[in-house]
């Protein structure tokens, strides 16, 4: 115990050491954590729909109502293999700052709007670029934030969207369905803005601004593999500073107040080492990790587990055939559908209604306010815990929590028990609670933390497609089920997937608490891993040539890019 203990102590210090924790880091992940706000938002906006129809700006019927709702989950079934495919084809920071952009606009389009269908038009629009932010979120904060805070970080996009759901709760309870949809547009103009400074590669313009000069400037010449070297002031002609860039691998220029200059913006190491661009991805570690930090293990560890051909949406196609990309894929694709078979939406979008089917009479606004703020505590203080506590038993724990509450209600509404109507009041308590801490932001997090590299835009757009299907079916036919079986048993059926998703965890998912994503590659492929072990063994038994001592992955894959990838 001793040992290990210590073993762990060593590692988390050697990864402290090697991927550090800073400011810039810090707020490339909180801008990224905060794109779901739009995803609460759109189903929040959704409670404004009443006061729309007593407004009589313009006809909306209930059927119209039923389409407004489910919009969003009927676009995401269409974009979300085509958000994957963008975000590997531009890279994921930039699709995140393509589908946030006009989302300002889709908002006052729904507030303004005299016809039913420009508010479908407004409504489609936003929900495109929800489910695109839906897709990218995750693998893209699992990339850029530290292991040992990766749990923590990881829940704030589920913060985030429930804060979003309790805003547009209380928009719409405080004022005018159209005043509220207007304001709701107002967080997503600077949140867009923001996400231009998230580290993305390539070039773009920008106007300079006095006390605020770019640090990262001009087209890096196409061989630098120096060290970086401080950054010096100089006076320039007519008393005009200059700034001088020399940070290994990034050209020196010249930048004036006022003038127009190139900004280097850089982006996620991972996909930038699968596009090939080396130079590229260590300049974005250093960004992220700091000018200090020994950025060539870090990329080491990202090259070995990253190859070229990963690149094309086709080769990811291929590479999910293989059993050690599908096993997770397939783990995390089950635990989402399941977690919707268990009930989730109806229990979040017909509180009122099940309520008052089991005999409780409450006001509506406060009844979804009250959830609001469950969900949204609960959550809070999954961040808190996630990284003491772990993934797997607080999911496995909370999903027992869920199914037993919606098991009991289901039991006494089934058996009709007299007098015992705040019985499903706790238990979707309960229930919520229980959402909130484990089931409803754990699987987000090993979205991020166990889909394998070389397919990981593929396999996070197929999930999201397949969770949107499976949400959007549920939903639509609740109303329709509990019809026919009646409400207690409907309740039992959820309680039985959810109990299913407590047992899949328990015997096939691993903890990830700790563990670097590179550490999590090889946690479904030992056998894969010992056969690829024998041959490399038998290969350099025959005479293949290995780097030489000292020499870095980083500068192998440099010498030649025309004699292939080096063997990891």
């Amino acid at each position: 115990m001793d040992k290990a203990t210590e073993s762990d102590n060593k590692g988390a210090e050697g990864d402290a050491e090697r991927n550090p924790i800073t400011v810039r880091r810090m707020a490339c992940v909180m801008v990224i954590a905060s794109t779901p706000l739009l995803n609460g938002m759109m189903v929040g906006w959704t409670a404004v729909l009443p006061k729309l129809q007593e407004d009589g700006s313009f006809p909306v019927s209930d059927e119209d109502v039923t389409w407004l709702v489910s919009l969003m989950l009927v676009v995401g079934i269409g974009v979300s293999p085509a958000a994957g495919a963008l975000a590997e084809a531009l890279g994921p920071r930039r699709v995140m700052f393509l589908a946030m952009a006009p989302v300002v606009g889709f908002w006052l389009l729904q507030a303004f709007t005299p016809y039913l269908a420009l508010l479908y038009v407004g409504r489609t629009a936003a929900s495109v670029s929800a489910s695109m932010v839906c897709t990218m979120v995750q693998p893209l904060v699992a990339e850029l934030c530290p292991t040992r805070i990766r749990g923590m970080a990881s829940t704030m996009p589920e913060v985030m969207s429930c804060a979003g759901v309790l805003l547009g709760y209380v928009l719409a309870y405080l004022l005018p369905w159209d005043v509220a949809t207007a304001i709701s547009a107002a967080p997503f103009l600077p949140l867009s803005l923001a996400i231009l400074f998230v580290p993305e590669v390539g070039a773009a313009r920008m106007r300079d601004t006095p006390g605020r000069l770019p640090v990262f400037c001009g087209p890096p010449p196409p061989h630098r593999d120096r060290q970086p070297q401080p950054l010096g002031i100089k006076r320039g002609p007519g008393a005009t500073e200059l700034l001088d860039c020399d940070l290994g691998g990034i050209q020196r220029c010249d930048l004036r107040l006022g003038a127009r200059v190139d900004v280097v913006l850089l982006l996620s190491p991972y996909w930038l080492v699968r596009k090939k661009r080396i130079d590229a991805a260590e300049r974005s570690l250093r960004v992220l990790l700091g000018h200090t930090a020994d950025v060539t293990k870090e990329l080491d560890a990202i090259r070995s587990t990253t190859t070229l051909k990963q690149a094309k949406v086709k080769n990811q196609m291929r590479e999910l055939r293989e059993r050690r990309n599908a096993i997770p894929v397939l783990l995390m694709l089950s635990v989402f559908v399941l977690r919707e078979l268990g009930g989730k939406g109806p229990v979040f979008n017909y509180t009122v209604y099940m309520f008052r089917n089991a005999g409780v009479q409450l006001d509506a606004f406060y009844c979804t306010v009250f959830v609001g703020v469950a969900r949204l505590a609960s959550t809070c203080v999954s961040a808190c815990t996630l990284d003491l506590v772990g993934r797997k038993p607080l999911l496995v724990a909370t999903a027992v929590i869920c199914a037993v509450s919606e098991g009991v209600a289901g039991a006494f509404l089934f058996l009709e028990v007299e007098g015992a109507a705040w019985v499903p009041l706790v238990s979707v308590i309960v229930f919520v609670i229980g959402y909130g801490i484990g089931l409803g932001p754990v699987p987000w997090i090993y979205l991020g933390e166990l889909l394998p590299t070389p397919v990981r835009s593929l396999s996070a757009a197929l999930i999201t497609f397949s969770y949107s299907i499976t949400y959007f079916g549920v939903s639509y036919l609740f109303l329709r089920v509990i019809a026919s079986l009646g409400l207690g048993p409907t309740m039992m059926a959820f309680a039985a997937a959810n109990l299913i998703i407590a047992l899949l965890v328990l015997c096939f998912i691993p903890e990830t608490k700790g563990r670097t994503l590179q550490d999590m590659e090889t946690a479904f492929a030992s056998n894969v891993n010992s056969q690829d072990h024998s041959q490399a063994d038998t290969m350099t038994a025959g005479g293949e040539a290995t780097p030489a001592k000292g020499e870095s992955l980083m500068d192998d894959y440099r010498r030649d890019d025309t004699k292939g990838v080096p063997s990891v």
